[in-house]
């Protein structure tokens, strides 16, 4: 079985969603509920999402979504130095544009077409937001620098 949201704080300032299949409304609320938590803890940090196993949701967890924003606007604004959507295809390219008219980002915010691309577009907000030591680890970690792998 295919678990729709994965929220992965291993490497925390990094949070690493993948989207893969379809979502249900209990699935996307709990996926918003963690997200709750993660602004609760007052820490800076930036955001992966990938969207490209994900069968897009339709328009009512998409209002759902833009409620949320709207909610929690000013902790996302202080706390999410930036956020990388990764989307493979013109679909989801058009669905999060779409969302993004309905409700800008708070957060500085990009579309990318992979994983080394969001992961040097976050580093690079993760260093100018002072975070430095943490950007470095996470580029170790996927390889993105010289030196070993961690983990």
């Amino acid at each position: 079985m295919v678990v729709p949201i994965h929220m992965d704080e291993s490497l925390w300032p990094l949070l690493l969603v993948r989207f893969a299949g379809v979502m249900s409304a209990s699935d996307f609320e709990g996926y918003l509920s963690r997200l709750e938590v993660l602004l609760k803890r007052e820490e800076r940090f930036v955001v992966i999402t990938d969207t490209s196993q994900m069968s897009w949701h339709g328009p009512l967890l998409r209002q759902r979504q833009v409620e949320w924003i709207q909610e929690h606007e000013a902790a996302m604004r202080e706390w999410v130095l930036g956020h990388a959507t990764i989307t493979t295809s013109t679909f989801a390219r058009v669905s999060v544009r779409i969302l993004r008219h309905l409700q800008p980002m708070p957060m500085p915010h990009v579309e990318v077409a992979d994983l080394p691309s969001a992961l040097a577009w976050v580093t690079d907000r993760l260093r100018r937001g002072g975070l430095v030591t943490d950007a470095e680890c996470i580029r170790r970690h996927f390889g993105l620098v010289p030196g070993l792998r961690e983990g």
